[in-house]
């Protein structure tokens, strides 16, 4: 089991925005495409008596310079292949079912009930209503808090809005609290919103016709208030489908008994869960930590397993991307939180459905050629800027270098031109290693993914 830990892993994609996401790069890294090369090698069969052609040594060392010397690239990495016959894979977005949803939350909430959110009763409504009266009866205070009139004139209108629709959902409101237990139906996305959510032709419209939820909760669930909330988005400009797991008061989990465990045993608990989620095939990646007093936090990284062959954690895709051809679906990942043994937190995100196995055992490149790729690209696209800013007053007079530590070998989701329903899992080799400033560490990550099958560049955040 390898126990690596990358450093530019910070937190957990807890959260994820259904409306917004980053910015495009400012560069476009993808080069040396050769169109057509990759669809012919998915048709070719791995020979045997290719076997000691496609040998790959233990270690490869190089170095040399780009960006007319600026950067020095020094290669002493290990290389890390897989020992299993490589496929391709077709796979396409998995929805995620009631039904799934239904047995993550049985086993994540103990066998605990699962129970439809609250509704608010008559008696806070009318609480709620009064507050926001008391509030827009007292303009003073509202000029005191939104700074000026006009901000305050506009607060008032937001809340006479409010009070409009607590008043229209006070007739339908119960009487005592409810205590319904989860149907396990998706509902349309803002179904268990308090206030309703802008229709179409409204400010602040968010136009999420194809969005739908499941919310269920337990209040009992280690003496804390345990929350599931599963989300399909199907919307034309990208999709999501995620499943998360947490504590509402979560900054309450301070009664957790402290249990030493190291990471190979929170790594055990971790894979026992998914083996009762019956998600068994997803594979432990990486981790981060993180301190709080004399706890550990473990936030473990898995990924995706076909064939017995991992798939690579690497930057997600940029869905707000303008190129022609950018992936419009995040990159398959489940992350936990655990500490001490006890799951904090747990997020599956993009699962994936095999649509069809295009090649069980493919011929690819022999890694001289994959290795030429990259130093082809290093040369033609890798910057100075690429490691400081390039409005940092000492990038030309500081020593930059790239060390490349290891090339490792797996799976690589990526998408096909005019295909927005399908993607392609291909081999790949990822080069992994830190940048430094000064001779002082600078950066961990990796720095270039080359398709093992045609020897292109892969650019992540554009998902091909």
């Amino acid at each position: 089991m390898n126990m690596k830990k990358n450093s530019w892993i910070t937190a957990v994609f807890l959260f994820l925005s259904l409306t917004g996401c980053a910015e495009s790069p400012d560069k476009d890294i993808v080069t040396n495409k050769n169109e057509g090369r990759m669809e012919a090698a998915i048709q070719e069969e791995k020979q045997e008596d290719k076997n000691e052609e496609r040998s790959v040594p233990e270690v490869y060392t190089d170095n040399f310079q780009v960006d007319d010397g600026g950067v020095q690239i020094t290669v002493e990495a290990e290389l890390h292949p897989v020992d299993k016959p490589l496929p391709v894979i077709r796979v396409k977005p998995h929805i995620i079912t009631g039904k799934e949803a239904e047995q993550w939350t049985n086993v994540l909430f103990e066998g605990k009930t699962a129970y439809e959110p609250e509704r608010m009763t008559k008696a806070e409504i009318e609480e709620q209503i009064l507050e926001l009266k008391e509030r827009l009866n007292n303009p003073d205070l509202l000029i005191q808090e939104q700074g000026s009139q006009e901000a305050a004139d506009a607060a008032a209108d937001i809340i006479e809005e409010e009070i409009k629709a607590y008043e229209a959902q006070y007739a339908d409101a119960p009487e005592q609290p409810e205590n319904k237990e989860c149907e396990w139906v998706f509902h349309p996305y803002g179904y268990y919103d308090a206030m309703p959510l802008p229709a179409a032709g409204e400010e602040n419209y968010e136009g999420l016709e194809k969005t739908q939820q499941i919310i269920a909760v337990n209040d009992s669930l280690n003496n804390h208030r345990g929350r599931v909330t599963v989300t399909n988005r199907q919307e034309p400009d990208y999709r999501l489908n995620t499943f998360f797991f947490g504590y509402e008061d979560e900054e309450k989990l301070t009664d957790i008994p402290l249990k030493v465990m190291s990471l190979e045993e929170t790594v055990e608990v971790a894979d026992e869960l998914l083996d009762q989620m019956g998600l068994a095939d997803w594979k432990y990646n990486t981790y981060a930590e993180f301190l709080n007093e004399e706890k550990t936090l473990y936030q473990l990284y898995y990924t995706p397993s076909y064939y017995g062959v991992d798939t690579f954690i690497t930057e997600q895709t940029d869905l707000k991307s303008e190129d022609l051809y950018a992936a419009n679906y995040y990159y398959s990942s489940l992350v936990l939180g655990i500490e001490s043994g006890f799951v904090k937190y747990f997020e599956l995100l993009s699962p994936m459905d095999i649509v069809k196995t295009e090649n069980e055992n493919v011929e690819t490149l022999p890694f001289d050629e994959v290795y030429q790729s990259f130093v082809n690209h290093m040369n033609a696209q890798f910057t100075k800027s690429m490691i400081l800013e390039a409005t940092d007053p000492n990038i030309d007079t500081a020593k930059l270098e790239v060390k490349i530590k290891e090339v490792n070998q797996g799976l690589f989701r990526i998408k096909e031109k005019n295909n927005e329903d399908e993607f392609l899992m291909v081999p790949v080799w990822v080069f992994h290693g830190e940048s430094y400033v000064n001779d002082s560490l600078w950066d961990e990550k990796d720095f270039v993914l080359v398709n093992a099958l045609d020897g292109s560049i892969i650019n992540p955040t554009l998902g091909y």
